[in-house]
């Protein structure tokens, strides 16, 4: 039967590819003697000799396509698209990128940040934020106005979906009982990434990041003790997540607009971070403030007085929400 089973993989080969490599029927068997030595036709393997290094084993084109995307799978969403975004970047900076270029990324890093919605809702928000600034991105570059800037800004929407989904598989398994040294290093990992993208050095940010490593160490110590972890025991980490999202766009939409480069996408990008941070109230209001803040850029009135009387509300805040918890 061994040999049945051998002569039908084959087969299989010998119908879907040019050349099939020979494979051992069995295991611990050694490779045919002599140098050279052309195995036998009819697909059995042929006898046993000394020294000889087996051909290597071509794999069928599904197995190998499989692999690949496991491989893939195993990635984060920044690992995965870099290349795709840089290609994309550079087509559009040349005025070569088409509207199949663009819906081609698009489609690709919405079927990817869907595999994780299930475990990191907070993606979904994300992945729209990336689906609008790629569309702005496509809309400027039609009228020669894109600036390599905000390639970096969708990158940047990456390390932040990398960063969710962290927090949500580190969120599920603590909650399960079941967290251990993986989800810590994950989280650990993707919250390096997102402080290494903003680019450090900001007190504002360095704080957030202070109270981030504290939670999770909370966290490591309490799943020692065994058992589940609460949604109130978590929640600082989150809250320290979405405050430095929050924190951090504005801290981008501040340097871009003093720069004249500030795009719609800037300005929502603060609403929605904000909005996950402290609610749809407190959007609503930083909305208004930043129709304000646009109207000055657009006039040329802009000063960095009124970004940091921003980022002193929001901080405000913040502090408030998280002393009510």
């Amino acid at each position: 039967m061994k040999y049945t089973t051998t002569a039908c993989a084959l087969l299989a080969l010998f119908l879907t590819l040019p050349v099939a490599a020979a494979q051992d029927a069995g295991r611990g068997q050694t490779p045919p003697a002599g140098r050279g030595q052309t195995p036998p036709a009819g697909g059995q393997t042929p006898p046993a000799g000394r020294g000889q290094t087996p051909p290597p084993a071509t794999p069928a084109p599904g197995t190998a396509r499989a692999e690949a995307a496991a491989q893939q799978k195993g990635q984060n969403l920044r690992a995965r698209f870099n290349s795709a975004v840089e290609e994309l970047q550079k087509k559009a900076e040349a005025r070569g990128a088409t509207r199949e270029d663009y819906q081609r990324v698009l489609d690709q890093l919405n079927a990817a940040a869907l595999e994780y919605e299930a475990v990191a809702p907070g993606v979904a928000s994300l992945r729209q934020r990336a689906a609008a600034r790629l569309q702005d991105i496509e809309t400027r570059a039609r009228a020669g106005a894109v600036d390599a800037v905000e390639f970096d800004a969708l990158r940047d929407n990456l390390v932040d979906m990398d960063l969710e989904i962290a927090l949500g598989r580190l969120k599920a398994a603590a909650k399960a009982g079941k967290f251990t040294r993986a989800e810590y290093q994950g989280f650990l990992e993707a919250w390096t990434a997102r402080a290494d993208a903003a680019k450090g050095g900001n007190p504002e940010l360095d704080a957030i990041s202070g109270r981030a490593k504290a939670a999770l160490d909370v966290i490591q110590n309490r799943a020692q003790a065994a058992g589940p972890i609460t949604d109130a025991e978590l929640a600082p980490l989150s809250d320290s997540v979405a405050e430095y999202r929050s924190t951090f766009a504005v801290r981008r939409l501040e340097k871009k607009a003093l720069d004249k480069k500030a795009v719609k996408a800037d300005y929502d990008d603060v609403t929605e971070a904000v909005r996950t941070s402290s609610g749809d109230e407190i959007a609503k209001k930083v909305a208004e403030r930043l129709e304000q803040l646009k109207a000055a850029v657009d006039g040329g009135r802009i000063t960095p007085e009124q970004f940091a009387e921003l980022r002193g509300m929001l901080m405000k805040r913040a502090r408030a929400a998280g002393s009510t918890k």
